[in-house]
């Protein structure tokens, strides 16, 4: 995988859809390992998978800075994991400072 040159950053609107976001690991679905065996170049949307599939629905939230310049992403199921993306700007990172054990009790939170 490369960086895409002509990334410009994710606008307020697009920030707050799940659907804009993608796990950077090996895909879990389907269609996408088997894009990865094949030979060639191939789009992130075909083979990364993309958050707004996880379950349970709720798992992952949204929110801003008081600017409305940064977006945060955040796992309530795997809490200490965090991103973030300053909004039109390149920019954008995660971390994950949590003990690993999942929160069992999700359901009571959503």
């Amino acid at each position: 995988m490369i960086a895409n040159a002509y990334f410009e950053g994710l606008h307020y609107q697009t920030a707050s859809e799940l659907r804009a976001y993608l796990h950077l690991r090996q895909p879990e679905n389907l269609q996408g390992v088997a894009l990865l065996k094949r030979p060639g170049i191939i789009k992130s949307g075909d083979f990364l998978d993309c958050i707004n599939k996880d379950r349970p629905d709720g798992m992952w939230t949204i929110s801003y800075n008081s600017a409305g310049t940064q977006a945060f992403v955040r796992n309530i199921y795997w809490e200490g994991y965090a991103f973030y993306s300053v909004l039109t700007t390149p920019e954008y990172g995660g971390c994950y400072f949590g003990n690993g054990i999942p929160t069992y009790d999700i359901a009571f939170m959503l």
